[in-house]
């Protein structure tokens, strides 16, 4: 944990402490802000001062700090801060604050163009600019604050209700921890470090445990900008004295449209999200009636649930998923629930055969072919999903032989967009079964260079005589079928 605060590193061992500080929007009080680089220079200078003259305690001070700050892995914040405090020195009586910030972005983003897709260079660079902006203005804190908003939610597309109480809260403790860690250079503190690092993380457990958060969506680019409008109309009239009740109007109305906006979508969407090798499709409905997913996906090398489908929930504004439809129970298309139950709002499961459901113009069934196969792919959970007009046919890893049961106790089935079977494995999707089906549109879950060869060439000839738009997570990434007005529109990441 003293890695985190000092140094700004993320090891293993505190990653998950780092997690929880990311989703309850602080993380900037260390690793980004840099604050503490103010605090060890005039800590370190007062102890130096008791021995050595000014100047000389200041030279060294300085020396001190830029062998800590260049010494460490390359931070961005901390650089940052160390060298505004070098400029501040050499240059206090030419440029002011906001020409020496202006001189390190452009020679930051000169040495390093791509810096600008970091989000420590966006928030240490804007947060600090807000501080400098605003230090003559009261209820700086508070602008401030509201400034990061946009920048977090892009990160967790969430917001924690106490994360600002929390960050005033913290802000003694950064100035204590870091003062006894100076002190510590030279005296037995090691057990009181420990102590309030102790007491830090379980602030951090209460606050997480509160489930305080409102999910919301990643904000759009005209949000932001009429965002940043408000806030800056309220610092321009701050500086002349007058009323700033209209810009924060516009923001309280800006923020409950934005909430609304988030959750309440007029259309349906039905979304095959990219899990790689494996399948996960989502279904969402109209006004926030319920969401659903079908399959999860599973990945041994990494969390999917918490580094994929959930960030993914949350940048589009879903709290919560109704119901999780399960095909089967191999890896690749339920890996992933355990860690999405532990983490997320799961109302429940079905892993059998279920009543039909009906909720606005969303119909979902089961389909069953009356015979227990020796092959668990062929005793997948079959789904029948209508949306108006629109039929969808889910098949899990259905092979041959269970179409050909499906076939003979259904007859002919009546489907526009068929998830393929067996994520276009040749053991499935056989030629009988895609001409009675004749679907427009062929999703299929598969990840890049898979070394099982999906999806099969033959299959993918088989979707295009039939004159099958073709839909794969391996080309397109996510895509998302959305049905408004009784019509369908295919849209994709990539495209």
């Amino acid at each position: 944990m003293k890695n985190m605060f000092l140094l700004g590193m993320k090891d293993e061992a505190i990653k998950s402490d780092y997690q929880v500080m990311t989703s309850l929007s602080i993380v900037h009080l260390f690793a980004l802000s840099g604050m503490h680089i103010t605090i060890l220079y005039n800590i370190l200078f007062k102890i130096f001062s008791l021995f050595l003259k000014k100047h000389h305690a200041d030279y060294l001070s300085k020396g001190v700090m830029g062998f800590y700050v260049f010494s460490i892995p390359f931070n961005i914040s901390l650089q940052r801060a160390y060298l505004m405090l070098i400029g501040k020195s050499l240059f206090h009586k030419r440029l002011n604050d906001l020409d020496l910030l202006s001189i390190l972005i452009i020679a930051h983003v000169l040495y390093n163009p791509y810096v600008i897709y970091n989000i420590s260079f966006v928030f240490s660079y804007f947060i600090y600019f807000m501080v400098i902006l605003t230090k003559h203005i009261k209820g700086q804190s508070i602008i401030v604050y509201l400034s990061s908003l946009p920048i977090v939610l892009c990160m967790n597309a969430s917001l924690n209700i106490f994360s600002f109480f929390l960050s005033s809260a913290l802000e003694p403790f950064i100035i204590v921890f870091y003062t006894l860690f100076v002190f510590s250079l030279f005296l037995p503190l090691e057990y009181l470090l420990n102590l309030l690092i102790g007491l830090f993380v379980s602030m951090l457990d209460f606050t997480q445990a509160l489930s305080s958060f409102i999910v919301l969506s990643k904000p759009t680019l005209f949000f932001i900008g009429l965002f940043y409008y408000c806030i800056f109309a309220c610092i321009i009239q701050k500086e002349r004295q007058r009323s700033i009740r209209k810009p924060v109007c516009l923001l309280v109305a800006l923020m409950i449209s934005f909430t609304i906006f988030s959750r309440y979508k007029i259309y349906t969407d039905v979304t095959m999200i990219d899990v790689g090798q494996g399948d996960c499709t989502l279904v969402r409905l109209p006004f926030n009636q319920g969401n659903y997913l079908i399959d999860t996906g599973g990945n041994v090398k990494y969390d999917l649930a918490t580094n994929k489908i959930i960030p993914y929930l949350k940048s589009i504004g879903i709290s919560r998923i109704d119901a999780v439809f399960i095909s089967h129970y191999d890896y690749d298309h339920s890996g992933a629930l355990d860690s999405l139950k532990s983490h997320f709002d799961v109302r429940k499961v079905i892993d059998k055969p279920f009543k039909k459901m009906q909720k606005g113009n969303v119909t979902i069934e089961s389909l069953t072919t009356d015979h227990v196969f020796s092959d668990i792919n062929d005793n997948s959970n079959i789904i029948y999903l209508t949306i108006d007009d629109v039929k969808y046919l889910f098949t899990g890893d259905l092979g041959v032989e269970g179409e050909e049961a499906l076939m003979n106790k259904y007859g002919s089935l009546d489907v526009d967009i068929l998830k393929v079977g067996h994520h276009g494995s040749k053991t499935s999707s056989s030629v009988e079964f895609i001409t009675m089906l004749k679907p427009k549109v062929a999703m299929i879950g598969v990840g890049k260079k898979n070394r099982y060869g999906h999806p099969s060439q033959i299959v993918i000839k088989r979707m295009k005589n039939m004159g099958s738009t073709i839909l794969r997570t391996d080309q397109d990434g996510s895509f998302t079928i959305r049905h408004m007005f009784k019509e369908y529109y295919i849209l994709n990441e990539k495209s």
